[in-house]
């Protein structure tokens, strides 16, 4: 599901359920990037960074993009294509808490945008704290646990709890749940924007039998997932990973 059709993508040797750490897919974007040119330019050639767009307008049937590059505000730039896509982000600017006396702290605060970037790993700090429950926050207790860090995840009580995490593991000839949930009929079972209106999705989310055949679906997935992780009654478990439990379906 990472690679692209001109390039496979040859699978690492640590592999779970076959899938594998971010590290090995970034690598392979970096050869990609380089390793194939048309009319003399790689990819990496083609791409622009440290680049403010400030404007974008169709002249002559052409779409013509203005802004500047970040060193050198000065100069006007403009690129001619005849296709446009937007592709920055609906959540590129981080959401960070308002912290009371925030100044009065020695340590690193940091968005969860610039975790891989900074000290965390490299530092002599012992203890982390993790604010929130959705997955970018559990990505970072991990990786602060497996760097040896002593980690205390914050998640408010007022929230829906946790974010529900599925179970690697694949069902049948699925190899793990992601190959599974990206199959077309999976796909219909969870309504989005993005889906093609169909008789089938029509009446998957449109009657009320069908309905509550979705729900039990999820409901199935659910209990499955929260068996596997067995919050209750793990045995090699902090004490307090039962609160890691979701308390919503």
């Amino acid at each position: 599901m990472a690679e692209f059709s001109d390039l496979p993508m040859t699978p690492p040797p640590e592999t779970l359920y076959d899938l594998y750490d971010a590290k090995y897919v970034a690598d392979y974007l970096e050869k990609y990037v380089d390793g194939f040119r048309y009319e003399n330019q790689s990819l990496r050639d083609r791409m622009v960074f440290g680049f403010t767009v400030c404007k974008i307008e169709k002249v002559n049937g052409k779409w013509a993009v203005h802004g500047y590059y970040n060193d050198k505000k000065e100069v006007a730039v403009v690129f001619h294509a005849s296709k446009v896509m937007i592709a920055s982000g609906l959540t590129s600017t981080p959401n960070m808490p308002v912290l009371p006396n925030r100044e009065n702290f020695q340590g690193p605060i940091l968005h969860q945008k610039d975790f891989g970037q900074s000290s965390v790993f490299s530092s002599n700090d012992r203890y982390v704290t993790v604010v929130g429950g959705a997955k970018s926050a559990a990505d970072m207790v991990y990786a602060s646990v497996k760097a040896g860090k002593s980690v205390s995840w914050i998640i408010r009580e007022s929230g829906s709890g946790p974010a529900a995490f599925l179970s690697s593991e694949g069902r049948g000839r699925y190899k793990n749940s992601a190959e599974l949930g990206f199959t077309r009929i999976m796909s219909t079972f969870n309504p989005s924007y993005f889906t093609p209106q169909t008789w089938w999705t029509r009446f998957l989310h449109g009657t009320g039998p069908s309905n509550w055949m979705v729900s039990q679906i999820w409901n199935t997935a659910d209990k499955v997932s929260r068996d596997g992780a067995n919050f209750d009654a793990r045995a090699e478990a902090h004490t307090s990973f039962k609160s890691l439990k979701p308390n919503t379906m």
